[in-house]
């Protein structure tokens, strides 16, 4: 199964905030960081406010992509 890091790294030329999420991600070399990311938990503990949301809405995305996979 696909790591999150990895999903989230393919939303990096879409045009909302999903995508800046991934080019924030990619930036920062943090793929490494986001691919042991479990559970909404464990998300990075520097996102905060809108970042964060953006981050749980994409990973709540995440499970329900790769659960049909």
């Amino acid at each position: 199964m696909i790591k999150f890091g990895d999903w989230l790294a393919e939303f990096k030329d879409v045009d909302r905030p999903i995508g800046d999420l991934a080019n924030d991600m990619i930036s920062e070399n943090a793929i490494d960081t986001f691919n042991k990311v479990t559970s909404v938990d464990e998300l990075p503990s520097n996102l905060t406010g809108e970042v964060l949301t953006v981050a749980i809405q994409a990973f709540e995305y995440y499970l329900i992509d790769t659960s049909v996979q």
